[in-house]
């Protein structure tokens, strides 16, 4: 039961991260000021200033889920996702479904990647949402960890302050798709990420709200062929989430098919199908007639 409860608390933190992948890639790629004004966002690491430059933060708050993001201009990132829509503290750390990033050319270092607070967790405040100006303010401080290199960055002073935020997650890009039926009846993802964790591929799409999150994981590597989406084999697994409360996964009943997984052009396309279901059963979707073809 603890490892079913534990597998659970991950594919929550998955579909968290999803937030968290669309904007940075909203960040990255699209100026988010306008000639608006656009916020503070700033902290240490490791003792050295990091401020996020004025077109490359951005921060939603959807389905009942906060992120934050920002880019400096050398391209160093933090980005802190928590389910939760209202001010207070939040940890982020292995246990918790919060999560807090930073990255920069030597690697990945995040919150939950370690059980060892010297390592990897920490502490987010949220001090202000202003609903009439749709801003949003708060501290942090946590450590994060990248367990390819074994290294730690610890992130002090952080505040981002008056910082404009969104309700909708971006459009995926064009040349993305993820559609599926659920109980029958078509979607497509308007929003689609496929964050890769620690040699594992996450493909992820979702209603430019949040709800409706469907995702497939898988190892990185993966082959063209047959896989069986099996929660418990905690290898090829499906999820559906209606909104961000609820996680329902594949146990054992779907497939999928991996048509192309080209490292070059890192594109990979595939097929699924499976019954997302509740651990006790009580909650369950049919996910039919699922395609893929995503970027990563």
């Amino acid at each position: 039961m603890k490892m079913r409860t534990r597998l659970i608390q991950l594919l929550a933190a998955l579909s968290i991260l999803f937030v968290a992948s669309c904007s940075k890639e909203l960040s990255r790629e699209t100026p988010t000021n306008s000639g608006k004004p656009t916020g503070d966002f700033r902290a240490k690491i490791d003792g050295v200033d990091w401020v996020a430059a004025d077109d490359s933060k951005s921060a939603t708050i959807l389905s009942g889920v906060i992120n934050v993001t920002g880019t400096s201009a050398d391209g160093k990132s933090i980005s802190i996702t928590i389910l939760g829509d209202a001010t207070g503290s939040y940890t982020v750390d292995a246990n918790s479904t919060g999560i807090a990033e930073y990255d920069d050319s030597d690697g990945s270092f995040s919150t939950n990647q370690s059980t060892d607070p010297a390592k990897a967790g920490g502490t987010v405040v949220i001090t202000e949402i202003d609903e009439a100006n749709k801003t949003i303010s708060g501290t942090f401080v946590f450590n994060g960890y990248d367990p390819n290199t074994g290294t730690t960055k610890v992130i002090t002073e952080g505040i981002f302050q008056k910082l404009p935020y969104s309700t909708t997650l971006p459009p995926a890009s064009i040349t993305d798709t993820l559609t599926a039926k659920i109980d029958g009846v078509d979607f497509k993802a308007t929003s689609i990420a496929a964050p890769i964790i620690s040699g594992n591929l996450f493909v992820q799409g979702a209603a430019s709200d949040g709800t409706h999150f469907v995702g497939i994981y898988m190892p990185q590597g993966v082959q063209p062929g047959s896989y069986t989406l099996d929660f418990y084999g905690a290898t090829y697994i499906g999820q559906y989430s209606p909104d961000a409360g609820t996680v329902l996964v594949s146990q054992g009943n779907g497939t999928l098919t991996i048509i192309e997984n080209n490292s070059t052009t890192r594109r990979i396309k595939g097929t699924f199908n499976f019954t997302a279901s509740d651990i006790s059963n009580t909650k369950t979707a049919q996910i039919t007639e699922g395609y893929f073809s995503v970027g990563y």
